[in-house]
């Protein structure tokens, strides 16, 4: 239940690349663990904003662990590819 110790390997700089999208994913899917072993969605909030993420990342959680919540169907399987699938995806066509 404890998703903050996913790992991250972004770097502190506020800028991420493709390399992180499998952490991004990760930390995603734990969230929805989380989720799903009871944690609300105060706490998993809480817990995204106190895990040191440079901002753009802590951004990305926070949108991720409100739609984990808002879609309670989205296991955390279903939840880690899709983020990972968004990510790369992002970076696919970002220009």
């Amino acid at each position: 239940a404890v998703f903050a110790a996913a790992a991250f390997t972004a770097t502190t700089a506020s800028a991420y690349t493709a390399k992180d999208c499998p952490s991004i994913a990760e930390a995603a899917g734990a969230i929805a663990q989380g989720r799903d072993d009871g944690l609300s969605l105060n706490t998993s909030k809480a817990i995204v904003e106190m895990a040191g993420f440079p901002f753009a990342i802590e951004y990305l959680l926070l949108e991720i662990t409100g739609l984990a919540f808002e879609k309670p169907a989205l296991t955390p399987a279903i939840l880690e590819a899709l983020t990972l699938h968004t990510c790369v995806d992002h970076f696919s066509t970002d220009a």
